[in-house]
């Protein structure tokens, strides 16, 4: 099996959604947070002698930080809290950005097999 799609294209294109669980959510969820926190600043000291007052900002990762993806912070939020489906190409390019896995080809495969099960086809 090739990858170079350019010079070698695959003759049967899929196109496959999949619809995350609450856990598989959660774990791209807490991978996104400790993703974001990676980039977080420093702690700063206290804004005056004396005071137990401190200054935190909060930041967003730099917009380069999503580039390997094509995503944006917003857009990552967006997948991770929808409640619909999600393109497993897409999914894929999240889980490698985060360095999580919640799908596995063992599952890909078993739901293919059951939705051409569905359609008949032997």
């Amino acid at each position: 099996m090739t990858k170079s799609f350019i010079d070698r294209p695959l003759d049967t294109l899929y196109s496959a959604r999949i619809r995350l669980s609450e856990e598989e959510r959660a774990t791209l969820r807490a991978a996104h947070q400790a993703f974001r926190k990676s980039y977080a600043t420093a702690h700063r000291p206290t804004v005056m002698a004396g005071s137990s007052l401190t200054v935190e900002t909060a930041t967003a990762p730099p917009a380069n930080a999503y580039a390997e993806a094509g995503m944006s912070d917003l857009v990552i939020s967006d997948l991770i809290g929808s409640r619909d489906s999600c393109q497993v190409s897409i999914l894929i390019k999240v889980e490698k950005l985060l360095g999580v896995k919640v799908i596995t080809r063992k599952r890909l495969l078993d739901r293919f097999t059951d939705y051409l099960d569905y359609l008949d086809i032997q």
